[in-house]
């Protein structure tokens, strides 16, 4: 996927579960030049279409922002339903979820 480094020696790329559904990890060059983790996709064996997770880091490389699979499929629709930009903090959540992160 475009925007996405190999993954590092020794980490995840996929993962295949036993029901048949599958995971991906992509990995972003974080500030400091070290990969972490930029996006978890979640494949079910069948019926919903995938879970998209992205990650968002600082620049101490610290994770700063998470944007949540419902944020994720809104700010893939052409055009897109949530602007690129805003920002979305569900009330009680602690976790901040950015539409127009790079994919």
């Amino acid at each position: 996927m475009p925007g996405f480094v190999p993954a590092p020696d020794g980490m995840l790329c996929q993962v295949s579960f036993w029901d048949g559904s599958a995971a991906w990890v992509g990995y972003v060059t974080a500030p400091g030049g070290k990969s972490q983790i930029g996006r978890l996709v979640d494949y079910p064996a069948a019926g919903e279409g995938a879970q998209v997770v992205d990650y968002a880091y600082d620049g101490a490389g610290r994770l700063a922002a998470a944007r949540s699979p419902l944020v994720a499929a809104a700010a893939a629709t052409s055009p897109p339903i949530v602007p690129a930009g805003d920002t979305t903090t569900p009330p009680g959540s602690t976790t901040t979820a950015r539409a127009g992160c790079r994919r």
